[in-house]
């Protein structure tokens, strides 16, 4: 059993075979603010540990997961931005490639398996006619003032 942990103030990932240190593998949604991008360190790390555990061909060595875990989280940050939408996505990613995968993926793969994010409820507010024209004239007016043509 494989248990990969990234600590939440350094950026150094622990490996370790201890049994007893499995609660302790994903640091809990909500920790004291993390800092940026902590959030997809910590789904990279989970989809990581499980990738680690089924032992791939390719697996990438011990003592370069810290790196392999960089390379991950930065492949990640580039396409995530909202933890709220984009963490479940990216531990969706994960379980879409677990049934699969014969040899260790590139991160690329699971981003491709990740759900789309749900689409912006449509704004439900309509401007009348009046308030147009009056919206209109503000900015007219607006113009006119920066423009010194008062």
């Amino acid at each position: 059993f494989f248990c990969l942990v990234i600590a939440s103030l350094s950026r150094t990932v622990i490996l370790s075979k201890a049994k007893n240190l499995a609660p302790y593998c994903a640091i809990p949604v909500g920790a004291v603010s993390e800092p940026p991008l902590q959030w997809v360190r910590r789904e990279v790390a989970n989809g990581l540990q499980a990738l680690l555990s089924l032992r791939l061909r390719n697996t990438p060595a011990e003592d370069m997961i810290e790196l392999t875990a960089d390379i991950w989280v930065a492949a990640m940050g580039q396409r995530v931005s909202v933890e709220q939408l984009d963490a479940p996505r990216i531990a969706a990613g994960f379980q879409r490639l677990f049934p699969t995968v014969r040899e260790w993926p590139a991160p690329i793969q699971v981003i491709e398996l990740m759900p789309r994010r749900p689409p912006q409820p449509a704004l439900t507010h309509t401007i009348s006619a009046a308030e147009r024209q009056a919206n209109k004239e503000r900015l007219r007016e607006l113009s006119r003032r920066i423009t010194g043509g008062e």
